[in-house]
């Protein structure tokens, strides 16, 4: 995985390499997990990941009594889908297919922005991610966790992000629509 950087004034990508070699399991368990929220939100899922670990330990069993614990098997389905990024149909159109999800553990640590500076592209079945203005030293590197946030209100995109990645957003874009908000109250 390589990470480009790239400002508005400058068109030549650079890249360098973010890790030498592929994610860990341990990169991969250190993604924050939605678990609880996720089964709290529709408890059917316990049942389904219960029947997950039950099938793996069944598959799987010769693998060492460590391989497949239950910790494991919580940990991978608590990551997944606060942490999986779409993969679709390239090139990219509103026609485009999903074609399935991926977690991608070290890409995984981008936070979300309303108003993001870095992009995702799709090449085939990688992704790049591309600075879309210049970034400052020790500025965070954001993506948006959708594509929904052009022209959106923040209670829309709030209620996005709070049923899809189970937080309230407090990127800059959405506090600063939050306190105009306060004051338009105020003033009317």
């Amino acid at each position: 995985m390589q990470r480009e950087s790239r400002s508005n004034h400058d068109e030549q990508a650079v890249a360098s390499p973010v890790s030498s070699g592929e994610a860990t399991w341990l990169d991969f368990a250190a993604l924050q997990s939605g678990e609880l929220q996720q089964v709290g939100r529709f408890p059917e899922l316990l049942q389904n990941h219960i029947r997950i670990y039950q099938v793996l330990k069944s598959r799987f069993s010769s693998a060492p009594p460590d391989a497949i614990t239950i910790h494991h098997v919580r940990v991978a389905l608590g990551v997944d889908p606060g942490n999986a990024f779409g993969v679709w149909q390239v090139p990219t159109t509103e026609e485009s297919e999903g074609l399935g999800f991926g977690v991608y553990p070290i890409p995984s640590f981008f936070n979300h922005h309303c108003s993001p500076n870095v992009r995702r592209e799709q090449i085939g079945r990688r992704f790049r991610f591309v600075t879309t203005k210049s970034v400052a030293a020790g500025e965070d590197l954001c993506i948006s966790y959708g594509q929904f946030v052009a022209g959106v209100g923040l209670g829309e995109r709030r209620k996005h992000l709070r049923e899809g990645w189970f937080f309230e957003c407090q990127c800059s874009r959405c506090m600063a629509e939050e306190a105009a908000q306060k004051q338009d109250a105020i003033h009317n």
